[in-house]
């Protein structure tokens, strides 16, 4: 997938179903800890990949408290060997170590989600009682644990602060990129079409027909929905808060466990009625 698409699917999995990662995975996963940036090319890591399903439940409660990580894959603990660093550099370069094993964890979770695999940064955890669980040497700090698996269901993505508030530049940066075109689709016809796991931010919908559809773990926040024919469509666990409806046909539609705060409808064909589980 492109690399835009990979930040956008790459999310905290917390649910695993329990299945196997292949060696060779796990490998691809590893070498891509290895190429992050680092300082001084000194490596000053180490990654300890639990396989052993056992060894995975007996992380908990003795290392960390999070009962969900107990039906991962695989677990890495991810170590800083940080002496050379401290040699060249003093104090900071005990903070470039855990640098170097920040850069490591996010090449790591990107190349799991590219493989279809979940993973989640975990820093809450006892270095004392992981160091002493695993009979680490000395020289070997554990600072992220990454607990990875094969998941059913994303989580939601979290929003993240506006561009704007988030980054500040600092002088005026040469202007000579062109405004990247929007994907746009007319006039199409696709039956039965199946669109999973999208991103679709700011999007426009026009004269469309959604006939005998199904929509499942959507968010329509704040989004506004104008002259749609939405017959026998069903809803199921969608969030449409703030959301506007005009001029709608809603009739044989069903919704279940779905969010309808502050939502506006104007003009809407058909009924709805509040229907328990």
């Amino acid at each position: 997938m492109e690399f835009k698409e990979l930040l956008q699917k790459r999310r905290c999995v917390r649910q695993y179903t329990g299945g196997g990662i292949p060696m060779n995975h796990l490998k691809l996963i590893l070498n891509a800890g290895l190429r992050a940036p680092n300082a001084c090319n000194f490596q000053s890591w180490h990654f300890y990949c639990i396989c052993d399903s056992e060894k995975i439940t007996g992380l908990v409660p003795t290392v960390c408290r999070f009962e969900w990580m107990k039906n991962a894959s695989a677990v890495i603990v991810i170590c800083t060997d940080s002496a050379r660093l401290e040699e060249r550099f003093g104090d900071r370069g005990t903070m470039f170590a855990v640098q170097d094993t920040a850069a490591a964890a996010e090449n790591m979770l990107l190349q799991a989600t590219d493989l279809g695999y979940g993973g989640c940064w975990v820093g809450a955890f006892s270095e004392d009682a992981c160091s002493t669980y695993l009979h680490l040497p000395q020289n070997h700090r554990p600072v992220i644990i990454l607990p990875l698996g094969t998941y059913e269901e994303n989580p939601e993505i979290r929003e993240r602060a506006p561009f704007d508030e988030a980054v500040t530049f600092i002088g005026d940066a040469e202007d000579s990129s062109t405004e990247e075109k929007p994907f746009t689709l007319h006039s199409a016809s696709l039956p039965r079409a199946v669109f999973d796991d999208l991103y679709l931010g700011e999007a426009q919908f026009n004269n469309i027909c959604l006939t005998n559809g199904h929509f499942s773990d959507m968010n329509f926040t704040g989004s506004r929905f104008g002259g749609l024919c939405m017959n026998e469509v069903s809803f199921g666990c969608v969030d449409m808060r703030d959301a506007e409806f005009e001029n709608v046909d809603f009739t044989g539609a069903s919704f279940k466990n779905c969010t309808f705060d502050k939502i506006t409808v104007d003009g809407a064909s058909g009924s709805l009625s509040k229907k328990e589980n």
